[in-house]
């Protein structure tokens, strides 16, 4: 990974303290009705998905009898009961970055797609995800080129979530219901995978820094045209093998 990359990384993540959405409702009721074209990516791979994969592959050899759990899966599994929800980015997850932040460069993303607001979780991962990709203003190594807001409901699911499983759709909704209010017409959305499928309504679950592209209709409160744009080949391959 570049040293560029690293120092942009830590500079992002000191800097999160960015506009956080409050209750703030578009002065635009007529542009906040328009459809609108909604840009998603998830996080860059962290430490917490490297230890549930590992978890899981050990669970997996255990259950199915082809072979003995190893201790550092186990320790993974163990590990995962301390629910690290914040979790930092994995090596591997920087390097996905490098190699995104490259890929929409040269296909000139942002100046074709036209965001006019990201918005990204309150969690570390999906902060620096946003802010390492985002284009800078020119001239300048740290200023964002485009507008970006902190919004609590576009964080992952949390554990109580998977048995309180009402919370998690009333917090998504929360989140979909602040989205309609937004005057912009063109917004980037960094979260988390379990949330953008439960919100997108879609079978599979994105790959880490994969970029997907979405109308959301603002009067229905519902998303149509879900379609991938870009995939990181460093990406978890069965999860790309899921789409």
């Amino acid at each position: 990974m570049s040293g560029r990359l690293l120092a942009l990384t830590r500079t992002n993540l000191s800097r999160s303290a960015c506009v956080r959405q409050g209750h703030r409702m578009s002065s635009s009721t007529s542009a906040a009705g328009k459809p609108k074209t909604i840009h998603l990516i998830r996080h860059a791979e962290s430490e917490e998905n490297v230890k549930i994969k590992s978890a899981r592959g050990g669970l997996k050899r255990m259950t199915t009898l082809q072979g003995f759990i190893r201790p550092g899966e186990l320790l993974n599994a163990a590990k995962l009961l301390s629910l690290e929800l914040n979790a930092p980015l994995s090596q591997r997850g920087l390097e996905q970055l490098e190699n995104m932040q490259e890929t929409l460069a040269k296909d000139q993303f942002f100046q074709t797609s036209d965001i006019q607001l990201a918005v990204h979780s309150p969690l570390d991962r999906a902060i620096i995800t946003c802010k390492t990709l985002l284009p800078r203003k020119p001239g300048s190594e740290d200023e964002l080129a485009v507008p970006v807001l902190l919004n609590e409901n576009l964080r992952e699911r949390k554990p109580h979530e998977y048995v309180r499983k009402k919370s998690f759709y009333e917090r998504i909704n929360r989140f979909v219901d602040w989205l309609a209010t937004r005057e912009e017409e063109r917004i980037l959305l960094v979260g988390h995978g379990q949330h953008f499928k439960a919100m997108l309504k879609t079978e599979w679950k994105m790959a880490n820094v994969q970029v997907c592209k979405a109308t959301f209709d603002p009067k229905s409160r519902e998303f149509s045209d879900v379609q991938s744009l870009y995939i990181c080949p460093l990406a978890d391959a069965a999860t790309v093998d899921s789409l």
